[in-house]
C-alpha cells in the first residue's frame, strides 16, 4: 500500500508532494499498550510504552502538513533497529525522509544508508530523542507528547513520554530502492514518509 498526499509547499516555483513508507512487513516491537495488554510493551529496557488509549493506530496524522501513517499488527507497531534492510517497490526519487520515532535509555544517532541497486549512494545520520525527554537533544520536532507512560504494573503518572519527528534533508534529489536502518535496538521507528518535487514518481 502507497499513501499518496499533494501538499502545496512554497518551495520556489515547486510543489512538494509526500507518500508514505509501508513499513508493516518490519514491524517487530510493540510500543504502544493498552491497560489489559500493558506486560505486551517493549519499547525501553524496563518495558514502559505509550498509552494506546490516547493515540489511534491504522490511521493517518498531519504534522506541518506531512503525512504519517502508524501501522499495528500482531508483531506490533513500530520497528526497533537491528539493521533492516528496507526494500522499496521501485525506485523513488526524493528530497527528504520524515521519520517519527524515539530512542530510549538515552538519545541516540546513527547512520542511515540508501541504496540503490545495491551501491550505497548515500549515508546520513538520524538523530532520535529519548522518549522521557521534555526538550530535544537534536532538533527534532515534538510530534506527539503523554502525559503519562505504561509499565509492567499499568499506568505510571510519575513519567511522561513524546514521539519526535526527524527531518533527514538531502543535498541533492536522491534516487534510490531501498534503506538501510542502523544496528541500534535503542532506536525505534513508528512511521517514515518521503517528500519529492511534484514532477518525480509520477
Amino acid at each position: 500500500m502507497v499513501l499518496v498526499f499533494h501538499i502545496n509547499k512554497d518551495v520556489g516555483d515547486l510543489m512538494i508532494d509526500y507518500k508514505v513508507l509501508n513499513i508493516e512487513p518490519y514491524i517487530n516491537n510493540r510500543g504502544f499498550t493498552s491497560i489489559s495488554t500493558v506486560k505486551e510493551g517493549n519499547l525501553t529496557l524496563g518495558n514502559s510504552s505509550f498509552p494506546l488509549e490516547k493515540f489511534l493506530h491504522n490511521n493517518t496524522y498531519f504534522h506541518k502538513d506531512v503525512p504519517f501513517h502508524f501501522y499495528s499488527n500482531s508483531k506490533g507497531d513500530n520497528i526497533e533497529l537491528m539493521g533492516q534492510r528496507i526494500e522499496l517497490p521501485s525506485i523513488i526519487r526524493a528530497d527528504s525522509l520524515h521519520i517519527i520515532g524515539n530512542s530510549s535509555n538515552g538519545s541516540f544517532s546513527d547512520n542511515i544508508l540508501f541504496i540503490l541497486n545495491n551501491n550505497i549512494i548515500l549515508k546520513k545520520k538520524i538523530n532520535l530523542t529519548c522518549l522521557l525527554e521534555t526538550n530535544s537533544l537534536f532538533q527534532n520536532y515534538i510530534f506527539k507528547k503523554f502525559d503519562y507512560l505504561h509499565n509492567m504494573n499499568g499506568i505510571c503518572y510519575d513519567e511522561s513520554g513524546t514521539l519526535w519527528y526527524e527531518i533527514v534533508e538531502f543535498d541533492r534529489t536522491l534516487q534510490f530502492n531501498e534503506i538501510l536502518l542502523p544496528d541500534n535496538p535503542f532506536m525505534h521507528i513508528f512511521s517514515m514518509t518521503y517528500g519529492y518535487s511534484k514532477d518525480y514518481n509520477n
